[in-house]
């Protein structure tokens, strides 16, 4: 992949503008879809209780894509990654309130203090999860959906004793602060 990406961006460079048809043209030729995938083609992103349960669709594949981002930088570009996610969702995503949201917890949580590959991969994650714990007490259809990562059978210290000792479900389990 990052082969094909390298000779593509070579090819983009080339020239100063391209028409869309040449572009897309450009990128068939490098094996690039040039359509957007259909929402059955996201495997993690499908939809497991259907449209109305606010699962799935655009905003997985955004939190896909932003976790992706900083699991694929380095300890030097991850926190400049983390600023530049802040300021993206500010400016950018298309919910207002989502927006506002996020960047309340980036300024109460110190998103913008954070130091490295892992302490930026993991404020993302704990970003993510305040959103899901949000959503599971706003909107009573997605709330099943709405669990935490990591899973309890994943990181079994990462969460309390009661979730460890299974008298209550990963999904009824909130966000400590002490929590790793």
């Amino acid at each position: 992949m990052r082969r094909r990406l390298a000779t593509l961006h070579a090819a983009l460079g080339r020239r100063r503008k391209w028409a869309e048809a040449e572009y897309e043209a450009l990128l068939r030729a490098h094996g690039f879809a040039t359509q957007p995938a259909e929402p059955e083609a996201w495997r993690w992103c499908a939809a497991r209780g259907g449209v109305a349960a606010g699962v799935g669709g655009y905003t997985c594949g955004l939190w896909l894509l932003l976790h992706a981002t900083l699991a694929s930088s380095d300890r030097v570009s991850a926190a400049p990654a983390l600023r530049a996610v802040a300021a993206w969702v500010q400016d950018f995503f298309g919910c207002a309130e989502c927006a506002r949201h996020f960047g309340q917890f980036y300024s109460a949580h110190e998103g913008a203090h954070t130091a490295g590959h892992i302490d930026s991969s993991v404020w993302l994650w704990r970003a993510h999860n305040a959103v899901s714990l949000r959503l599971r007490e706003s909107d009573a259809d997605a709330a099943p959906y709405k669990r935490l990562w990591p899973a309890v059978e994943s990181c079994k210290e990462c969460y309390t004793e009661e979730a460890r000792n299974g008298t209550r479900p990963m999904s009824d389990v909130e966000d400590h602060a002490e929590q790793p």
